[in-house]
């Protein structure tokens, strides 16, 4: 007997999302535990490398030879990179921006996109973490999301400036506008605000919101009576 039912196109319905319940929230509060704690040893590590550098000329200052010194300074930047790597990626999963991927049709991004919704809500809940937090600084999203967009669009036209690894005032250097769109990365000890192609945020004000989840994660571990 052959079989005469017509084909479909008709999507295969999807199943019920389950909850965001409290295994998903220990997975995902685990997350952003291991990011924060990498965030906040960058952020000491960076610490101390700038303070060498601040205190290189000063009197009793580290003395140190110019190979010393161009690590040093390189050290600085890779911990800032890591500090702002890391928080974006805590900022990721507090605040998810859920795009439809290759292949998947509208109802699954749909529904993933539902379930992300609530996830994010749920752990700034639980994390009493406010949308004007520092980890939610445009900066620290576009050092991650776009950054290939905005390093495309200073490559592509005259004047092609690129500033890199400055530390100092971010007007250090003068005698053109607009110079501050042009540092690729740029530390000012002064405010502790790290720029890139334009966009800055406040590192001490992002380690100390790392430190404050940290903190209110494990209190979260503690009350629900579950291990670190």
């Amino acid at each position: 007997m052959s079989d005469d039912t017509p084909p479909t196109n008709e999507t295969p319905e999807l199943p019920p999302t389950l909850p965001f319940d409290d295994f998903a929230q220990k997975i995902y509060l685990e997350e952003i535990q291991r990011h924060s704690m990498r965030g906040i040893r960058a952020a000491r590590r960076l610490g101390k490398a700038v303070g060498i550098l601040m205190q290189l000329h000063s009197p009793g200052g580290p003395v140190l030879t110019a190979d010393e010194q161009e690590g040093t300074h390189q050290y600085a930047f890779d911990n800032a990179e890591t500090l702002v790597s890391e928080a974006a990626m805590v900022a990721q999963l507090l605040w998810p921006d859920t795009r439809k991927g290759p292949g998947e049709t509208r109802e699954a991004c749909k529904r993933r996109k539902a379930y992300a919704n609530e996830r994010g809500s749920k752990l700034r809940q639980i994390l009493d973490v406010r949308n004007d937090s520092p980890i939610n600084a445009k900066a620290l999203r576009n050092s991650i999301q776009h950054f290939d967009e905005r390093l495309d669009a200073v490559t592509m036209d005259l004047p092609r400036i690129i500033l890199r690894d400055n530390i100092g005032p971010i007007n250090m250097i003068s005698g053109m506008e607009g110079l501050e769109n042009m540092h690729l990365h740029h530390f000012n000890p002064e405010d502790g605000r790290y720029t890139i192609l334009g966009d800055s945020a406040s590192l001490p004000d992002v380690a100390q919101e790392l430190q404050t989840i940290l903190q209110r994660i494990e209190t979260a571990f503690r009350e629900r009576g579950q291990s670190l």
